[in-house]
């Protein structure tokens, strides 16, 4: 019997209380509440917790306001939980995410990608079935918002040699990526439209892959140990408001912040993609670093804007996630910037700000390694004007907080005007990212804005720039170091050379560098609740 066969009697028989689940899928029309309430009321009576997750699912397509009450009473019926209507959606998500232990209905996946595959897009049928391989619950996977491949993957894309990249603006973010001495650029204004390259570098085959929700660029290897070549795309499918992969061979599904085969054919594997070294900068800096690079060249097949935070300007410019996530910890604001390493299987947060603390250099240890943590500061410490220096008692824009500059802002709505992309970037995360979503209009782009109010472009500008952290980290072998102005010292005095490979010492002493990635804290959390954080001396 074929798998499409099987899943499907497995389906239609998959009983739990006497209901079975295939009663919970749209007709022809779609939902409607006469066709959902002879099951919803058989469901309410099970009291069983375990059609919560299917459930959940439902919300998202149900436009029908007496459907979506009907399905949110059934919800709080089976939790015992309150379920606010207004935001139903992410209660609902949340609470089924907290239930780890909590066993899945017989016939749950099938009908997962079967209320998928007839909402959005068949092929969902091929990535979620009856008997799929799983390694995480399929009641974590979460719809967002697109087909499979509705976000277009990048293959072997043209480059451009930087003298023809006129496109580009100096201060605008890029991935930088040097594999056996090939540097490349991937700007953010043309990963943020397709979130996936799939290129070789040097010889080597890798895939940029990048999740916008979490903040999160991982450069990975991506061939296998027979040789082969794994090409990966978007599933339209999330985990914890991450990106979940598929790779065109076996459609297995991939975590992208862990680059392994959560769910299908390779799950078994045991496979884990090798993660690379990649730095997050500016055109400019990387360019000045790398005079021979290489960049993506804008025409790159698709039609798409691609202007700087045309698609994700208002989420980056925003202190909140786009989808609800159950794990999460309080320690720094969601979208605080981290630098996350994993050495010998040790998983460690460097939040940006204690980077900063410690002088942009980190002296650590990790793992059974000693590690050091290389932080440039995009724009270090930045002067308040006079006027609103005598109104917070404060010098700098790296210590407001977020009543300073509401308070600055009701006293006087010009100074909107007065803020300087530069200002704003020097103001602590959470403060930066509410004052733009409070005094910004709603809109992806455009220079309107209202009496008091930042212009989308200017907000763009921000966020797009806020991305920015060039970081970088080695392995430091006995030595201690710290930054002399732009140059870089061990406990000697001796100055070493930073390089994308290695940092290279008096007489030629090479240390390593080692791979890690930038993410948004959530992002990091949902996946290493365990990771230890820096924190600066």
């Amino acid at each position: 019997m074929t798998r499409r066969l099987l899943s499907a009697a497995l389906l239609w028989t998959a009983l739990a209380g006497g209901q079975s689940l295939n009663a919970l899928l749209p007709g022809p029309q779609g939902f409607d509440l006469p066709s959902l309430d002879p099951a919803l009321r058989k469901i309410r009576q099970t009291k069983d917790t375990r059609w919560a997750a299917p459930l959940a699912d439902l919300l998202p397509f149900i436009k029908d306001r007496d459907s979506f009450l009907g399905v949110t009473q059934t919800l709080e019926a089976v939790t015992r939980t309150k379920i606010p209507v207004d935001r139903a959606i992410e209660a609902a998500s949340l609470w089924v995410g907290a239930q780890e232990s909590m066993q899945e209905l017989p016939g749950y996946a099938a009908w997962k990608g079967e209320l998928l595959a007839r909402m959005v897009d068949p092929r969902y049928r091929e990535l979620l079935f009856e008997g799929i391989p799983a390694a995480m619950r399929v009641a974590e996977v979460q719809w967002g918002g697109v087909q499979v491949n509705g976000i277009p993957a990048l293959i072997d894309p043209k480059m451009i040699p930087a003298g023809e990249a006129s496109y580009l603006i100096p201060t605008e973010p890029v991935f930088g990526v040097s594999v056996n001495g090939d540097h490349r650029a991937y700007p953010l204004r043309i990963l943020d439209w397709h979130e996936m390259a799939n290129d070789i570098v040097g010889g080597q085959s890798v895939a940029l892959a990048y999740c916008t929700l979490c903040g999160a660029g991982i450069l990975y290897g991506t061939t296998l140990s027979d040789g082969s070549r794994l090409g990966f795309g978007s599933s339209g499918l999330l985990a914890r408001s991450n990106k979940l992969m598929f790779d065109a061979n076996s459609l297995s599904l991939w975590n992208q912040f862990t680059g392994e085969p959560v769910f299908g054919k390779l799950v078994a594997s045991k496979i884990k993609l090798p993660v690379l070294p990649l730095v997050l900068t500016s055109w400019q800096e990387w360019r000045a670093r790398h005079p021979d690079t290489k960049v993506l060249d804008i025409n790159t097949g698709h039609k798409r804007q691609y202007e700087v935070g045309a698609t994700y300007g208002r989420y980056f410019g925003s202190a909140g996630t786009m989808f609800p996530v159950w794990k999460q910890s309080a320690r720094l604001p969601k979208k605080a910037r981290v630098y996350a390493l994993r050495v010998d299987g040790a998983p460690k947060a460097y939040p940006l700000d204690e980077l900063n603390k410690a002088g942009g250099v980190a002296n650590d240890e990790l793992g059974a390694r000693t590690v050091l943590v290389i932080h440039k500061d995009a724009v270090g410490q930045v002067e308040l004007p006079p006027d609103w220096a005598a109104d917070t008692g404060k010098k700098y824009a790296n210590g407001l907080a977020l009543d300073d500059l509401r308070a600055l802002i009701k006293k006087k709505p010009e100074r909107v005007k007065q803020l300087t992309v530069e200002m704003m970037l020097a103001v602590p995360v959470e403060a930066r990212l509410t004052i733009l979503q409070e005094r910004t209009p709603d809109e992806p782009m455009g220079t309107k804005a209202g009496k008091g109010q930042f212009t989308p472009e200017f907000r763009n500008h921000v966020a797009q720039r806020g991305l920015i952290a060039e970081v970088r980290a080695y392995e430091r072998g006995s030595h201690t170091f710290r930054m002399d102005g732009a140059v870089l010292k061990d406990e000697a005095g001796r100055e070493w050379q930073i390089t994308e490979p290695h940092l290279i010492g008096p007489g030629g002493e090479k240390l390593v560098r080692l791979p890690g990635h930038l993410a948004f804290w959530f992002g990091w959390f949902a996946f290493m609740p365990n990771s230890a954080v820096y924190e600066a001396r």
